[in-house]
C-alpha cells in the first residue's frame, strides 16, 4: 500500500488519512439516509456526527496518552 497517496509541495495526502475520512463520510451519509425514519433533521444529524467525530479523536488520543505515559 502507498503510505503517501499524493504530494504537492508541502501538502501530502496520506492513504490512511484519506481512507479514514472516507469512512467518516460514508457513515455520515448512511446516517443521514436512515435518520428520516426516526424523525431527525439534517442539521441534527450533521451536528451529532461532528460531535461524535471530535469526541472519538479526542478520546482515542486521551486513551493513547493514558496507556503510554512516557
Amino acid at each position: 500500500m502507498l503510505p503517501d497517496l499524493l504530494s504537492i509541495g508541502p501538502l501530502t495526502i496520506h492513504t490512511y488519512g484519506l481512507l479514514v475520512a472516507l469512512g467518516f463520510a460514508a457513515a455520515l451519509a448512511l446516517t443521514l439516509r436512515l435518520s428520516s425514519a426516526y424523525g431527525f433533521g439534517f442539521q441534527q444529524v450533521v451536528d451529532m456526527g461532528f460531535i461524535a467525530i471530535v469526541a472519538g479523536v479526542v478520546g482515542s488520543r486521551l486513551l493513547f496518552v493514558l496507556i503510554n505515559p512516557s
